[in-house]
Parts: structure tokens; C-alpha cells; sequence
């Protein structure tokens, strides 16, 4: 699938407060967050569900969802870090994930 990354600024959300996550979790800088396509939400990556990402280090948690356009994608949050976004591009990966206890 596809990883992209992104951050909680006001100019990338449609939604009005960019902290806010789908699952209604604050972000934070530095949290371990991901948003996940619709299709992946459905097939068991929900919100809570622990992700580990190839090539990008640490636990991730399920916590958002994309925009409905997007399919077999995953979002990978960056705090307010638009440089370390935008560095982090749009690579293919592998996942494993743990749905939550």
C-alpha cells in the first residue's frame, strides 16, 4: 500500500479544528498516529488498532480516516512539521497491525 504523512495545520483539513481526529482523539506533536483509507477501516484496521510500519520506526495507532477518495493508503501524522512531511513523500509499504485488546 501507500504512506503518506500529514500534519495538523489548519490549511489541510476540511473540517474546521485539525487536532481533532475521526476517532476524537486530541493530536499532539509527536504522538504515533495514523489515519487509514475507508477500505483499510473496514477490513480491520479501525480505530485503536496498533500498526507497524516497514521502514518507519515505532508503534503506530489507528486514530483517523482519510478522505474517501483515497483506497489502500495510510497517512502517517508529523505534528506541525510540514518539511518532515513533505520529506517523508508518498512510498510504498507493508503494514502488520494488532487490532486493540
Amino acid at each position: 500500500m501507500i504512506a503518506t504523512a500529514y500534519n495538523s495545520l489548519p490549511e489541510q483539513t476540511k473540517a474546521g479544528d485539525p487536532t481533532l481526529t475521526a476517532s476524537g482523539l486530541r493530536l499532539r506533536t509527536g504522538m504515533h498516529v495514523v489515519a487509514v483509507s475507508d477500505d483499510l477501516f473496514v477490513h480491520g484496521l479501525g480505530f485503536g488498532t496498533r500498526v507497524w510500519i516497514e521502514g518507519v520506526a515505532g508503534t503506530w495507532q489507528v486514530a483517523d480516516r482519510m478522505a474517501p477518495r483515497w483506497t489502500r493508503r495510510i497517512d502517517v501524522y508529523m505534528g506541525r512539521d510540514r518539511a518532515a512531511a513533505r520529506r517523508f513523500g508518498a512510498r510504498r509499504v507493508h503494514i502488520r497491525w494488532q487490532p486493540p485488546d
